[in-house]
């Protein structure tokens, strides 16, 4: 093992991770061949490191990177040279709020070379994926803006606007118009059709609008303190515009939240709520696919499973460029019984966000636990850090390694789990947690994590 040990830390010191872990794996299936046995607690520590490593590299790498050129302004009136400039500015810093996206400063415009050469130079230059250029020109009582959204390696054109409006509304416009751009470089880059369809189409309010997808970065990081930080900005979006259904839904995502992973004293108290905002959202938008959505999941926490699964199809049908509504299905369809359906709507929400948010990443192992595929399960619930951090990952962590065989391993998890929540028990959260439709979904998870030694 010390050997081993040595050669992982010789390929991680030249930057090559995969084969450390390779080493490792390979290390562990000749030595450990036996059920019960299991590599040091140092050696495994190492290799957490080297996974959680690979996995900030990951997404460093696939997060989208974005640079805005000045937008040039075009015509004969110096005067209105203050258009482009301005515009560019507060473009720029409508997207630095944009989740999920890394804006980098960009360059002086360039020396008159087109757009596709200025993107390959600026894609080089400032290691981005993706440049946003345009112009902005006064022609007689006319204001015209064009965007365009280029891929640096391959000069490729993605995306391209025009906007015509009157030159006396420049200022008034100028809002509206990088509101649109900001939209789609959303849907574009980061949220999939979902923020176009979904999370814009309900508000007119501006301000609201960012204060919600503020809110979903904060969510999903399925912490306790970011949900806190996501119902204070719900909160003050719903403030702003009191009809914004995408405010109400995941609000009540909120309370599903608090009472799945104990952060109420009330479980059943936080589930009626989060069927509150349910119906509200539903009385202001009866078609909203994601209150559907919401509605399905609050009556599977009270276990009402009847007329579940018609609520979560007709949330995938009035959503169905959705990717967390797609997700929502999947998790849903585990719960009630169906996971192999399961799977392919979690595949089809990855397909559909391809920068797809890591807690997805649990709702894969979910649905990989309860169809029998413990190690594809495990794999899953191991692969980010976030699904690793979250308790419904933990808890099928352990369970997987026990239902493989895998004793120690299964243990080792949940010791650190009691650890960090000494007063988790089968009995007080799992009910919680996972509420199985079938009993014999509960009687295997109870039967896992009490082989792992889970109180």
């Amino acid at each position: 093992e010390a050997l081993t040990r040595r050669i992982m830390v010789a390929l991680r010191g030249a930057g090559r991770l995969e084969e450390a872990i390779a080493a490792f794996q390979r290390y562990r299936a000749a030595c450990f061949a036996q059920p019960g046995l299991a590599p040091s607690g140092e050696a495994q520590a190492l290799l957490q490191d080297l996974l959680d490593e690979r996995d900030a590299l990951r997404l460093q790498a696939e997060q989208p990177s974005l640079t805005v050129c000045p937008f040039a302004s075009l015509g004969s009136d110096a005067g209105l040279r203050w258009v482009g400039a301005g515009f560019t500015e507060n473009l720029t810093a409508a997207l630095t709020r944009l989740p999920g996206l890394t804006l980098i400063g960009s360059l002086p415009a360039g020396d008159g070379a087109d757009s596709a050469t200025r993107a390959r130079e600026l894609g080089r230059e400032l290691a981005v994926r993706y440049v946003l250029t345009g112009s902005v020109q006064a022609s007689g009582e006319r204001l015209r803006v064009t965007a365009q959204l280029i891929e640096t390696a391959t000069a490729r054109h993605l995306w391209a606007e025009r906007y015509d409006r009157a030159l006396s509304d420049a200022l008034a416009v100028q809002d509206e118009i990088i509101d649109r751009i900001v939209v789609a470089m959303q849907v574009q880059l980061t949220e999939g059709e979902q923020a176009r369809s979904v999370w814009r189409e309900t508000t007119d309010d501006l301000q609201a609008w960012e204060l919600a997808i503020r809110g979903l970065a904060s969510f999903r990081l399925r912490t306790r303190a970011g949900h806190e930080e996501a119902r204070r900005l719900w909160t003050a979006a719903l403030q702003r515009d009191p009809s914004y259904v995408m405010a109400l839904v995941p609000l009540g995502w909120i309370y599903i939240g608090m009472a799945r992973y104990g952060w109420c004293d009330d479980p059943a108290a936080a589930a009626r709520l989060a069927e509150d905002y349910a119906e509200r959202a539903l009385e202001r938008s009866p078609r909203s696919g994601p209150a559907h959505g919401l509605m399905a999941h609050s009556h599977i926490l009270q276990r009402r499973y009847g007329g579940v699964e018609a609520l979560l199809r007709r949330a995938a049908e009035l959503n169905a460029s959705g990717a967390d509504t797609a997700v929502i299905v999947g998790a849903g369809l585990s719960f009630i019984g169906q996971p192999r359906e399961a799977l392919e709507w979690v595949r089809k929400a990855m397909r559909l966000a391809p920068c797809y948010p890591e807690w997805y990443l649990a709702v894969l192992a979910r649905a990989h636990y309860f169809c029998g595929d413990y190690a594809q399960a495990v794999q899953a619930a191991q692969q980010s850090r976030i699904s690793r951090q979250m308790l419904g990952g933990r808890v099928l962590t352990a369970a997987g390694h026990a239902a493989l065989g895998e004793l120690e391993a299964a243990r080792e998890c949940v010791r650190d789990l009691l650890l960090d929540l000494p007063a988790f028990t089968r009995a007080t959260h799992l009910p919680w947690l996972f509420p199985m439709q079938r009993t014999a979904d509960s009687d295997r998870l109870e039967a896992d994590l009490r082989a792992a030694g889970c109180p």
